[in-house]
């Protein structure tokens, strides 16, 4: 049995999905161990054969003896949208795992039953990913402070304690780290009981619990350092790739939660855009959407009728093909899209921040992007994954202060910040014409910084390594 461990954000969750995808291709067996916080639930939960387990593991007083019938308050069941209320119930997300039953929620560091609670066949998700998930109750540590970082540092030990009791369950061989602060426990369990661990970095920047880590694991993969593995991407992109020859459609990618910065420039751009003919395609994050509706609407009452055709824009579309110019639409708004691929292969130039899973993802797509890192990340990672690029003449780059006219202070400084802010519009459209002059070229030589999905050489890699150790 194969442990897959970490997520809280999408680029995290991508890679887990990517290396559990090519188990399952393998038939390898693999639990998920993740967190009740951050999106691990809105990727993962449903996705298992036998059930899914939340664990409220600071509440001792609940065993996992009393609960068989029914969830005790202090424990959330993991496909309840208000179990976390971080958890939205974004379009692909947590909905459409609805139809999954209460299951039973194990409270992690006591006793867990030996039969599993099963899945009602009518419900079952086909072809799971998973056999089971846990979800546990821990929470990001490095930006936090004081008492609030000496609770969180605390949950993880615990958490990774209970951990233990899950990998002799299944008797657990080997853990695979995505990162991430979900990844604490198992990742810290996987030393304590000596068992394999493998990391995946994602990042140019290797994050604060990678480089702990690092020195215990058995082998890190990192696609921005030698030896360059391939990066862990959805086939779905490579069969997607197309090279761009004209710019006739631009995509704005607000990531799940919405980039202000992001939004704001495209709402910005668009009368320049659209007077030129160029289709906009621009997902906003939900927390945004009636604002840039509002605004689209302002600009040009035709762009959007309602809230719902900006919501539901993107399921009119056809995913399987391309529409000609003629009959696309002037503008696509929508909230979020777990299949974003059918969207950024509609567009010619793409703006979005810098997380390496977008990166790699355009790259894989061959798609031209300007990239705009975002400014908190930890370590300014997302600046040195745009640089990895850039440097290359594979993407251009603009950072949010550069963007700014007046002021010094980021674009998502306040999120009450206008739409007047100033943003230097002339710098961005010179980029815009650079990288038009270059489409080409740039789109051409993407095409070949990524030829595979990079989780098949990683899991062959892991599987040898397992098998020399049992050897």
């Amino acid at each position: 049995m194969i442990v897959i461990t970490g997520g809280g954000t999408g680029g995290h969750l991508a890679i887990a999905r990517a290396l559990a995808q090519e188990l399952h291709k393998r038939e390898i067996p693999a639990i998920y161990i993740g967190s009740l916080y951050g999106q691990d639930q809105m990727w993962f939960a449903g996705d298992s054969s036998l059930g899914n387990h939340s664990s409220d593991f600071m509440d001792f007083g609940v065993t996992a003896d009393h609960q068989s019938s029914s969830t005790p308050k202090s424990i959330k069941s993991p496909t309840s949208t208000t179990a976390n209320p971080r958890i939205r119930e974004e379009k692909g997300a947590v909905r459409e795992n609805a139809a999954i039953p209460s299951l039973r929620a194990d409270a992690v560091g006591e006793a867990i039953h030996k039969e599993s609670t099963k899945v009602d066949s009518s419900s079952k998700p086909q072809n799971p990913l998973f056999q089971e998930c846990y979800f546990l109750n821990t929470s990001g540590v490095v930006n936090k402070k004081g008492f609030k970082k000496l609770a969180s540092i605390y949950a993880q030990l615990r958490a990774m304690w209970g951990v233990r009791k899950i990998f002799a369950r299944h008797g657990v061989q080997a853990v695979i780290s995505v990162g991430g602060f979900s990844a604490g426990p198992a990742s810290l369990a996987a030393i304590m009981l000596r068992k394999p661990l493998f990391i995946h970095e994602q990042n140019a920047i290797q994050g604060r619990l990678n480089s702990l880590l690092a020195p215990f694991a058995k082998a890190v993969f990192n696609s921005f350092h030698p030896p360059f593995p391939p990066y862990p991407i959805k086939q779905e992109a490579l069969q997607s790739r197309r090279i761009r020859t004209e710019f006739q459609s631009i995509i704005f990618i607000g990531g799940s939660q919405g980039a202000k910065a992001i939004n704001d420039l495209a709402l910005q751009a668009a009368p320049k855009l659209l007077a030129r003919g160029i289709r906009i395609i621009h997902q906003c994050g939900e927390r945004d959407l009636d604002r840039v509706r509002q605004a689209y609407m302002e600009l040009d009452s035709s762009l959007l009728k309602s809230r719902e055709s900006a919501e539901l824009e993107s399921k009119r579309l056809d995913s399987s093909s391309a529409q000609e110019p003629s009959t696309a639409p002037r503008l696509t708004l929508f909230s979020f899209d777990k299949d974003l691929i059918k969207h950024l292969d509609k567009a010619d130039i793409c703006i979005a921040r810098a997380g390496a899973s977008s990166i790699w993802e355009n790259a894989a797509l061959s798609l031209p992007t300007i990239y705009i890192p975002y400014p908190y990340a930890a370590n300014n990672h997302q600046l040195h994954n745009a640089s990895y690029f850039t440097n290359q003449g594979l993407g251009l780059m603009i950072t949010e202060q550069e963007l700014r006219k007046l002021d010094s202070s980021p674009l998502d400084s306040s999120p009450k910040e206008s739409l007047e802010s100033a943003l230097d519009l002339a710098k961005f459209f010179a980029l815009l014409s650079q990288l038009e002059s270059n489409l080409t070229e740039i789109s051409t030589a993407l095409s070949q910084t990524i030829t595979t999905n990079g989780a098949e050489p990683i899991i062959t890699d892991i599987m040898q390594t397992l098998a020399g150790k049992q050897t």
